[in-house]
Parts: C-alpha cells; sequence; structure tokens
C-alpha cells in the first residue's frame, strides 16, 4: 500500500490529515474516559466501570492514540514518504492492540465470569444462599434478560 502512494497530491495529503484527525478524536475520547466509562452498566459486569478506571487499560489506549496522532502530524508536516508516515501511524495502534485491547478483552472474560464462579452446582447453595438451576444462578436469570430456555 505504501508504495501505491509514493506520489503526493492533495487527495493523499487530506486523506492523510483526516486519518490523524480520526486518531486524536479518539486519543481525546480515551483521554475523557472517566466521564463515560461511568456509564457502562452491563448487568453481566456490574463492576466493570470501576474495574477499568482501575486498570489503567484506558490510559494506555489513550497514550497509543496520542502518540499515533503527534508522531503522523509530524511526518505530515516534515513531508516524509507515504511508507514512513504509514509506519508511524500503524505501528502505534499495533501496540494498542497487544497492550491495550486485547487485555481490555480479557478483563471483560474475566468479569463476564465471575457470576457464574459463585454459583454451586445444580440445585446447591452457595455460601451467599444462591441456588443454581441448570447451570443458571438465580441472580443471573433474574438479571439477564433471556433465560436458555427462550433462545430456542
Amino acid at each position: 500500500m505504501a508504495l501505491a502512494t509514493t506520489r503526493r497530491d492533495r487527495w493523499q495529503l487530506w486523506a492523510w490529515a483526516a486519518s490523524i484527525g480520526l486518531v486524536a478524536c479518539l486519543a481525546v475520547i480515551f483521554w475523557l474516559s472517566p466521564v463515560w466509562v461511568v456509564w457502562i452498566r452491563d448487568p453481566e459486569m456490574p463492576s466493570l466501570a470501576p474495574d477499568l478506571l482501575g486498570s489503567g487499560l484506558v490510559w494506555r489506549a489513550a497514550l497509543w492514540f496520542s502518540f499515533a496522532a503527534v508522531f503522523s502530524s509530524v511526518v505530515l508536516i516534515q513531508r516524509k514518504s507515504a511508507a514512513i508516515g504509514l509506519l508511524t501511524m500503524q505501528i502505534p495502534l499495533l501496540l494498542f492492540h497487544v497492550s491495550a485491547l486485547i487485555p481490555i478483552a480479557e478483563l471483560a472474560d474475566q468479569l463476564r465470569q465471575v457470576p457464574e464462579a459463585s454459583c454451586g452446582a445444580d440445585g446447591e447453595a452457595t455460601p451467599s444462599g444462591r441456588t443454581s438451576r441448570n447451570g443458571w444462578c438465580d441472580e443471573a436469570i433474574t438479571s439477564f434478560p433471556h433465560r436458555p430456555s427462550d433462545c430456542v
């Protein structure tokens, strides 16, 4: 792709500027995460918002998107080759995926398993007094909008 963009024209500069603008907007959104993460309400993962903010993963995401925007802007201003411009934007985004997005998905998977782990076997009561029916906690059945029997 970098070889296809060896010539520098007005449309390519607009495309680079738009890409940098979008990455910068995402960086700002991640930096403002204390404002919007608290709005996350999921009955499957009730502690997602505080755990996500406490883990620092959204700050790491903000940092990588900021790096991508700043480095790409510098390359655009210095009018370096398109290959260097591609690398300066894509390397921080790759590092974002490895160091922030995958750990966020793992955190969500861990939090999703907490209600299941707190249930006993079928019909057994847990220390909290909850019982399990067909592998589903009473709490999970009442808080989740669909039961397995509804998904036929």
